[in-house]
């Protein structure tokens, strides 16, 4: 008899010499995989044709200079593990951080591209919560001059292309925040007590207004969780072929606007029969919430691993 495992990750110098077992993917402005060799950025994995735990990987700019390098857990595309450091593409640090299975833990350290030191920030999770808390340790501004200092001030910047600026205590957010989104196009105004928003309304150029009491809401399951774990492991189907195999597989994919599923992917494979069963079963899954930033439904992207076992 098999059983089921789940876990899910909510939804990263010098001239690097290709071997034979590297292949070069080019990727565009948004860091997605395009048949365009003049595209700004692409991302060599070493060693991608073997099967290992964790593959080093490197992604360039254009010019040839490092962007970002690492580890990644997957050979198929980039789930970062470990010390990730990136660069500006005149060779100064960006950014030094530890990632576990994709997501930000523990410190943060950012430069601004003169070299100066921008902010400090530590990433924790509550138990049982899925998004990290972000505390804000030291800021600097661009002329170096510390605005934070041990969590205590007043933060303004850009980041990811969203500027953002209010007060600090103790590492959190305070008092009223405002700034503008440019990815989503919206304006926002946020009301903050010892870290946890209270309320929050975005505007778009047109001046519609959402109002909301989180900034990001993931995508779910709209009968829960338990049901989804449900649904796989009793619907799970194995051949005669497979019953006796394990493995583990790792699969990425998009919970759009609506609700449906698409741009499933392989990241990690037990083979291609209990591969192409996971992706029957996330794509036959019939109902999903969608996600939500401050207040607009978007698009998110999931990392789901199932490990399958012979039961003792």
């Amino acid at each position: 008899m098999k059983k089921l495992y789940f876990l899910f990750i909510l939804f990263s110098n010098l001239f690097y010499a290709q071997n034979s077992e590297d292949r070069r993917v080019y990727l565009d402005s948004l860091f997605k995989e395009t048949e365009n060799s003049d595209s700004p950025y692409y991302r060599i994995i070493e060693d991608e044709n073997t099967n290992k735990e964790e593959y080093k990987f490197k992604t360039f700019y254009k010019s040839g200079k490092v962007y970002i390098e690492g580890n990644t857990r997957s050979n198929k595309s980039i789930l970062q593990n470990g010390f990730i450091t990136t660069y500006f593409e005149n060779g100064n640090r960006k950014e030094e951080y530890y990632s576990d299975k994709g997501s930000i833990a523990g410190n943060q350290t950012a430069w601004y591209e003169n070299g100066n030191k921008k902010y400090v920030k530590d990433y924790f999770k509550e138990k049982n919560e899925l998004i990290s808390t972000v505390r804000i340790l030291q800021f600097w501004d661009i002329n170096n001059v510390q605005k934070v200092i041990d969590g205590n001030g007043y933060f303004e910047g850009e980041e990811n292309h969203c500027y953002e600026k209010g007060k600090l205590q103790n590492g959190l957010r305070i008092g009223k925040w405002e700034g503008v989104d440019k990815r989503f196009k919206i304006k926002f105004e946020e009301d903050y007590e010892n870290g946890k928003l209270i309320k929050g309304v975005s505007m778009d150029s047109v001046s519609n207004e959402q109002s909301y009491t989180s900034v990001r809401e993931s995508a779910k399951p709209r009968k829960g969780y338990e049901h989804f774990y449900k649904y796989i492991g009793k619907k799970f189907r194995f051949t005669k072929k497979t019953e006796r195999q394990s493995g583990k597989i790792v699969l990425s994919f998009i919970v759009e606007k609506n609700g449906t599923i698409s741009d499933i992917k392989v990241l990690k494979s037990a083979g291609e029969e209990l591969d192409n069963e996971a992706i029957r079963l996330i794509e036959s899954y019939p109902d999903w919430e969608p996600g939500k930033y401050r207040g607009r439904i978007v698009r998110v992207h999931y990392t789901i691993p199932i490990t399958i076992t012979a039961e003792q």
